[in-house]
């Protein structure tokens, strides 16, 4: 796996308007998947990287007090 390709792709998402969006979204991993557009990797990979892309936005939501989300 190439960590730095997606390291790269995942601080290149996770920006405030993304964030804003992510909090609004019905389905969180849905959303995280669909934001990634990952669909040529690996089934893995995608649900890798969108499951990291969903912890960072939730981790930042408890950071900013959006327990609500």
């Amino acid at each position: 796996m190439e960590i730095n390709k997606y390291s790269s792709v995942i601080r290149s998402l996770v920006i405030d308007d993304n964030f804003t969006a992510w909090a609004s979204a019905k389905d969180k991993m849905l959303f995280c998947s669909n934001l990634a557009d990952l669909q040529n990797e690996h089934p893995i990979v995608r649900e890798i990287v969108s499951g990291a892309l969903n912890q960072i936005f939730s981790r930042k939501a408890e950071y900013r007090g959006d327990n609500a989300l």
